[in-house]
């Protein structure tokens, strides 16, 4: 086992390790101001919290493209996952960047993780699963999967999670309605869901709206 090193006040880039919080994980502040959730072992090729490659990647997708797929499932479930790793603005960015889980360097590359898809059983409709929940998107831990399947692979967190309070948001960004819950917004949408499982996907950076609203946790 790699001895531990104490990392505390060294600096990585733009990062500073501030406290170690157990299980390999370093708690770190960004000159940018923000602070994210990084390994160890990662520390010494990490050069911000994100908000480098998110200038770089113009929030993941608003540059122009030339490969042709910026209008597709594909394109947009590449945009979701560097949204919900890199972008500290994305509703879902604290279950996923802020928790410091990343994005490996070669999939910043659309045609290599297109690459990778299509190759590993891609095809519309499809979701990206991490294996290992609390590892990275790489393509040593990923595969496609239903929507269904990675609910059922979360159920004990999925159950929490319906008791967490949400706001339902205008195309604007203005709130509309908080919840208590998601069991809660369940019971004012009526038939519109059984299960809120659109609200879910929002919440998790899958998808941008769902049942006419955006959606995100609400601060306690």
């Amino acid at each position: 086992m790699p001895k531990w090193v104490d990392r505390t006040g060294q600096k990585f880039g733009m990062l500073t390790a501030v406290e170690y919080l157990g299980n390999r994980k370093w708690l770190c502040k960004c000159d940018c101001g923000g602070t994210c959730i990084r390994e160890g072992k990662n520390l010494i090729s990490t050069s911000s919290c994100g908000c480098q490659k998110t200038k770089q990647l113009s929030y993941a997708g608003s540059k122009r493209t030339k490969h042709g797929d910026s209008k597709t499932s594909l394109y947009k479930r590449w945009t979701g996952m560097l949204q919900r790793c890199e972008n500290p603005n994305n509703s879902a960015y604290g279950n996923y960047g802020g928790r410091g889980i990343s994005v490996c360097d070669e999939w910043h590359d659309y045609i290599v993780f297109k690459e990778w898809a299509l190759a590993n059983g891609y095809k519309k409709g499809l979701s990206i699963d991490r294996i290992d929940n609390d590892g990275n998107y790489g393509p040593d831990n990923c595969r496609w999967t239903t929507y269904a399947v990675q609910l059922s692979n979360r159920r004990h967190y999925n159950r929490k999670e319906l008791w967490k309070p949400v706001e339902a948001l205008n195309p604007d960004g203005r709130i509309v309605k908080r919840f208590d819950s998601i069991n809660d917004a369940i019971a004012w949408l009526g038939n519109r869901t059984k299960d809120g499982t659109g609200i879910s996907k929002v919440l998790h950076g899958v998808q941008g709206t769902a049942y006419g609203y955006g959606w995100r946790y609400a601060h306690e």
